[in-house]
């Protein structure tokens, strides 16, 4: 028995045992991974290495077979370095899910639910309510009716929109198909005829439900398979909304009456800026149909 060889093939184990376990080391935990790879590749040749040196020094018949004893000794260092490799591997993988997809996954489902419980299970009237085009009609036909009184006193030009905004007051939508359009150091600025409709005024109702949709269509967290729907969606409340200019600008060149007397129960004016409206209204349930679909597409449910 040679001490001196057990005595230096443990010293070569130890070091290498722990060039396999504590790598990175916590002062670099971003170690490269190729060092990393490295010093597991050299803790495996010095373990195997020290193995072999120990057994020389218990068995010194050993060294009468050098060579059979070095092969073995590579094969031996081949499977304890590719079962370290692909341990190593496979549990820096497992870290990636654990550290990282769980919280990524539930942040997008959580998302993805706040989309499904915004506009999922209502019916053509419930996103009618949700984006308010009822109290929107009422609103600006009500607006136009106080335009009609400036118009036959002869102040068209005195009219205002600004009391009649709500919510962001800032928060009007305008068509660029009706007046004349200029660049003015203010903005934007439309002159028109005293019976035109360039610009009607958001319900604030409106203005949070648009606001909610295009914060989620801006998430990142919402993929593409949905956006591309939802924004098919948002585009088709923004055409209804433009629509409802053109209706009121088509009826009130027509004749004032069908907004001054569009409240008056049997008149022939009667509701008919409403029904005009609502006859050319774009169906929202069909596009929310679609973002459904896209929703239970991407989380593959049944």
């Amino acid at each position: 028995m040679k001490l001196e060889y057990i005595g230096a093939g443990l010293a070569a184990v130890g070091i290498g045992v722990t060039l396999m376990v504590a790598l990175p080391p916590p002062w670099w935990l971003k170690m490269p991974t190729a060092l990393v790879h490295a010093g597991l590749l050299v803790g495996a040749a010095l373990t195997v290495g020290g193995l072999a040196v120990i057994l020389f020094g218990i068995w010194p018949y050993l060294e009468d077979h050098l060579g059979p004893t070095a092969l073995m000794a590579l094969c031996v260092f081949g499977f304890v370095a590719g079962v370290f490799w692909y341990s190593w591997q496979d549990t820096q993988l497992d870290h990636s899910k654990a550290d990282l997809k769980p919280q990524v996954f539930d942040a997008q489902f959580s998302e993805l639910q706040e989309v499904m419980r915004f506009i999922g299970g209502k019916d053509e009237n419930g996103l009618m309510q949700l984006f308010d085009f009822s109290n929107l009609v009422t609103r600006n036909i009500f607006i136009l009716q106080e335009k009609v009184k400036y118009n036959r006193r002869g102040e068209a030009d005195k009219f205002d929109l600004g009391p009649y905004l709500e919510g962001d007051q800032n928060q009007m939508l305008a068509t660029l198909k009706v007046g004349r359009w200029t660049m003015t150091p203010s903005g934007p600025h439309v002159d028109t005829d005293p019976n035109q409709v360039a610009i009607i005024a958001l319900t604030k109702k409106y203005q949070d439900a648009k606001a909610r949709l295009v914060a989620m269509e801006n998430s990142p967290l919402v993929p593409e398979a949905v956006l591309s729907p939802l924004k098919e969606f948002d585009k088709t409340v923004g055409d209804n909304a433009e629509r409802l200019i053109e209706v009121l600008n088509e009826k009130f060149n027509e004749d004032d009456k069908y907004l001054t007397q569009a409240d008056n129960y049997g008149s022939q004016y009667y509701g008919v800026v409403r029904t005009t409206f609502f006859g050319r209204f774009s169906p929202l349930k069909p596009k929310v149909d679609l973002v459904v679909q896209a929703l239970r597409g991407y989380l593959t449910i049944d």
